[in-house]
């Protein structure tokens, strides 16, 4: 086998390692996005879904992470807000 022919084995199996971890990675991002939606749910329906039961600091908060997952991706960022006072 020539040193061509071994670099390319090599550069193949570095390849199929580089598939699968990329697959992996996207099964994982996958489940943590079912997560994230069905958390959301969740807190959608604090209350019959009344927020205004809340206190102003729990709508506050729940707005801020609304606002956070439904960004397009790679836009998220941290978000200043002042402190929420009653």
């Amino acid at each position: 086998m020539s040193d061509i022919e071994l670099q390319l084995q090599k550069a193949e199996a570095a390849l199929r390692k580089v598939e699968e971890w990329h697959n992996e990675v996207v099964r994982e991002r996958n489940a943590a996005r079912e997560l994230l939606d069905w958390s959301w749910g969740v807190i959608c329906n604090v209350s019959n879904g009344d927020w205004s039961t809340q206190t102003p600091e729990w709508r506050a908060a729940a707005g801020t992470l609304g606002e956070e997952i439904h960004k397009p991706s790679g836009t998220s960022r941290p978000v200043d807000r002042p402190p929420t006072t009653s």
